[in-house]
């Protein structure tokens, strides 16, 4: 089965994984130009690889905070965090991402402080990237 047409296939190596341009070009541009383009084994090449239109692709649950603060985690999870200081929010290995929050007391209209903790900062970075502060 050829599959979807002008779909394409699932890369094996990301371009720019590991030693990017060799990998990918062994892994997954060879096979497909020796399969489809230098015989007539395309068929062949699509029953190992099939073809991916992303038409069945389920967008990963989001990951919210709101209020003071209340969050719900990347599987669902809600939860309420008062807590005063500086926190990670969110770690993800691969690409060394960080983000991190600052939480700091509400201030109530009276100028007191209040047990409610509010977001005041956030800090973001990725490996290879600057420090980005909001």
């Amino acid at each position: 089965m050829l599959g979807k047409p002008n779909a394409g296939s699932l890369n094996r190596v990301h371009p720019n994984a590991g030693v990017p341009v060799i990998s990918n070009f062994f892994h997954d541009k060879v096979p497909y130009q020796d399969c489809c383009k230098l015989t007539n084994n395309c068929e062949k090449y699509f029953d190992r690889r099939p073809s991916d239109d992303g038409s069945s692709y389920q967008a990963p649950r989001p990951a919210t905070g709101f209020g003071d603060p209340h969050m719900v985690t990347l599987d669902g999870t809600p939860f309420t965090f008062n807590g005063r200081g500086e926190y990670f929010i969110l770690k993800v290995s691969g690409v060394d991402f960080t983000l991190q929050g600052r939480m700091e007391p509400l201030t109530a209209e009276d100028g007191s402080l209040t047990r409610a903790t509010v977001y005041t900062a956030f800090a973001a970075k990725e490996s290879g990237s600057d420090t980005v502060q909001v």
